[in-house]
């Protein structure tokens, strides 16, 4: 049997539902963790992670900060 991952916000660290079509305000986008307009590398891989579309837009280009993802208490 094998595992699905489902991928996490990087912005909330909620679940992304990748079943979503494009344009649905919680579907999968790629956010640049320090933005293109403040610098930030297009090309590297450690500057990008998954991200709702809502979230991504939220956070916009301006902002560097980095919200902490919440963690799971089932551990």
């Amino acid at each position: 049997m094998r595992a699905q991952l489902e991928p996490v916000c990087g912005i909330c660290g909620g679940p992304i539902d990748l079943s979503l079509p494009a344009g649905h305000k919680e579907s999968w986008t790629l956010d640049h963790i320090i933005p293109l307009a403040q610098g930030g590398d297009p090309e590297s891989p450690y500057n990008v992670r998954p991200a709702h579309m809502r979230c991504n837009s939220a956070r916009g280009a301006g902002s560097r900060a980095v919200r902490a993802t919440r963690g799971s208490r089932a551990w």
